[in-house]
């Protein structure tokens, strides 16, 4: 399906990119467990796909130029987390100093808002 979706073939791109992505995506679960990281991966691996996808040899496997790519992206994007995570603070709703804002509407009393 890569060498036509190489020749221009849109639907063979389509199925192609639609039959890798549980694949894609099984791959990154193994490596991060925060199912929004996962699909940021999956996201970021076939974008990587589209852009590399001419140095695809069609005479060779399919397979493992898609686990290389897949793989190299996944790293960099756990290194990627672990980097920022490392960074970041929890926020803590708890210690929050900034009042709710009030759930009554606004207006002159009479219970409709904007009503002069």
């Amino acid at each position: 399906m890569m060498a036509r979706a190489q020749a221009g073939d849109r639907a063979a791109y389509r199925r192609l990119l639609e039959g890798i992505t549980p694949f894609i995506r099984a791959l990154a679960a193994r490596q991060v467990r925060n199912p929004g990281d996962i699909e940021d991966i999956v996201q970021d691996v076939l974008r990587t796909i589209h852009t590399v996808r001419r140095t695809y040899d069609p005479a060779r496997p399919f397979g493992p130029w898609l686990v290389a790519i897949a793989r190299r992206r996944i790293i960099d994007c756990v290194r990627w987390l672990a980097r920022t995570s490392a960074r970041e603070t929890p926020f803590d709703t708890e210690s929050e100093t900034i009042a709710a804002p009030r759930c009554e509407p606004q207006g002159n009393g009479t219970g409709r808002a904007g009503s002069a």
